[in-house]
């Protein structure tokens, strides 16, 4: 019988193929498919197993859930103890194919061992039951009990239900009891809807941040729904930004001309200059952690990503002013040395002084590395020079450069 499936399993087309094994299981009583599931359990290759323990678990759970049950039954136990379900092991195969046939008594197990390993188990449970349906979704994990393990699975069925329906997954947001969790959530709900209705987000920011009071989660909320509005409609975002509270008008303004240098950084840079916008503190959020803890992306350096040579060039038309060069400094820590050298060659003599460590350090490669080395050794004793030779030995250069740099010294 084995063989015979193998070879059923070599037929290209794939109704075909379904159609020769359904035929060749149903063929089977429940002591001949034991007998194949132990068998098949001895196929080495991944795919060829899981391809003949999907429906052979399945006729044998309709033609004898008992037999099938008891069969399955040792691998759900060692799920339960915690133990490991390795990737592409039969366990993993046997357990998969089980959640499809019966994804009911996997989620019912789920409810009688809320803190076991069952978040990979519960989500191909939860897809067979409700054909992929996140509302579906929720209805049922809205009956099991307030775990950890349930708000994972909340937090997915959410993500996707607002990926179409922002007002409905915002609606569900308490069935994550995790209050952290649930401000990430709604964030990044608000920040979807943003990308399709900038109008519609800016609306509910406030409201929320009202909420969510002052604070960290506020401005990731303005920074995220903002930037991601911008995009879109560059002028109502910032437009929208005006009416906030004025903790919050900075972030908002700055993430929105982050979003608009990401379409077209020439237009957002002309708009900065007209009305006077301060681009040394325009910046936008790009990820939270679960303490809290922020990174940010800086207008200029999403300017100098986007299109250098022509951000270089509109920097080229402003005053030589110590705010220049804090926008030049965002361009530093992108591209290749001679780059980084060209927006040097803008800057003042204290704004070069106090970012030659940067201009060196910048993670040059190849031809860069004699390059830099060169440039250093040709600068006069003093402290440019010194800041430049610290850059030759930072941390990340310091495998090549530490002795070169000791030769560069005054």
């Amino acid at each position: 019988m084995i063989s015979t499936i193998l070879s059923a399993l070599k037929e290209k087309e794939p109704l075909f193929r379904a159609h020769r094994l359904h035929e060749l299981l149903s063929s089977l009583n429940s002591k001949e498919l034991g007998g194949l599931f132990e068998r098949t359990l001895q196929i080495k290759d991944r795919t060829q197993r899981e391809t003949i323990l999907g429906p052979l678990i399945a006729r044998w759970e309709a033609l004898d859930p008992l037999a099938a049950e008891t069969a399955v039954q040792p691998f759900v136990e060692r799920l339960k103890s915690g133990k490991r379900i390795d990737w592409g092991g039969a366990d993993r195969s046997i357990l998969e194919a089980w959640a499809l046939a019966r994804p009911e008594l996997v989620l019912a197990a789920i409810g009688h061992t809320p803190n076991g390993n069952w978040d990979w188990l519960a989500g191909i449970a939860l897809d067979a039951t409700t054909q992929g349906g996140p509302a579906k979704k929720l209805e049922i994990l809205s009956a099991m009990p307030a775990t950890s393990l349930r708000g994972s699975l909340c937090e997915q069925a959410l993500r996707e239900l607002g990926k179409k329906d922002s007002a409905a997954a915002e609606a569900h947001l308490n069935l994550l009891t995790d209050v952290p969790q649930r401000e990430r959530l709604q964030c990044a709900i608000i920040a979807g809807l943003a990308e399709r209705d900038p109008a519609a987000a800016l609306a509910r920011v406030p409201d929320i941040a009202a909420e969510f009071g002052s604070g960290a989660r506020s401005v990731q909320l303005v920074s995220e729904a903002f930037s991601k509005a911008a995009a879109k409609d560059p002028r109502a975002a910032l437009a929208a930004a005006v009416g906030l509270p004025e903790e919050l008008k900075l972030a908002a303004s700055g993430a929105a001309l982050v979003g608009w240098m990401e379409k077209s950084p020439r237009e957002a840079l002309d708009w900065a200059r007209k009305n006077g916008f301060d681009l040394t503190n325009a910046r936008a959020s790009v990820s939270f952690g679960e303490n809290g803890d922020s990174s940010w992306r800086p207008a200029m350096a999403t300017a100098f990503d986007k299109d250098r040579e022509g951000t270089l060039a509109w920097l080229r038309e402003q005053p030589a002013t110590p705010e220049r060069d804090a926008m030049l400094a965002d361009g530093i820590w992108s591209g290749s040395f001679e780059q980084r050298m060209a927006i040097y060659a803008e800057l003042t003599p204290e704004g070069g002084a106090e970012n030659i460590g940067r201009v060196i350090s910048g993670g040059y490669k190849g031809s860069d590395v004699d390059a830099a080395e060169k440039f250093v050794q040709s600068l006069p004793a003093g402290p440019e020079r010194i800041a430049a030779v610290e850059g030759l030995a930072w941390p990340a250069n310091s495998h090549r450069h530490t002795s070169h740099a000791s030769q560069c010294l005054p």
